[in-house]
């Protein structure tokens, strides 16, 4: 590896960035494989895989949480992987919070 590329390489490992995010709460976040790990991507038997997750929270207070995410995968077993979409969306309290 050449100066050039090092030196590349050093100044992005020490530049410091911040990040805020907040995550989906689901509690079956292990049939959302794609949301669990994206390195999951192709990671199965077959060649397509689609994926949807829904939680509607505090359902008796006005302004309830509605989380939802669905995800499309598709395998490339010569590649010994796959690429995918995922979509999210979250509606959050009487705020009406939207994200996508």
């Amino acid at each position: 590896m050449g100066m050039r590329k090092r030196i590349i390489v050093i100044a992005l490992l020490l530049v410091n960035t911040f990040c805020f995010a907040q995550d989906h709460l689901y509690s079956q976040f292990f049939n959302a494989p794609i949301y669990l790990n994206p390195a999951l991507n192709g990671q199965f038997e077959g060649k397509l895989r689609m994926s949807m997750i829904y939680r509607n929270q505090y359902t008796t207070i006005p302004g309830n949480f509605n989380y939802i995410s669905a995800a499309i995968d598709y395998n490339i077993p010569k590649f010994g992987g796959g690429f995918g979409l995922m979509f999210t969306r979250s509606s959050e309290g009487l705020a009406y919070l939207k994200n996508n």
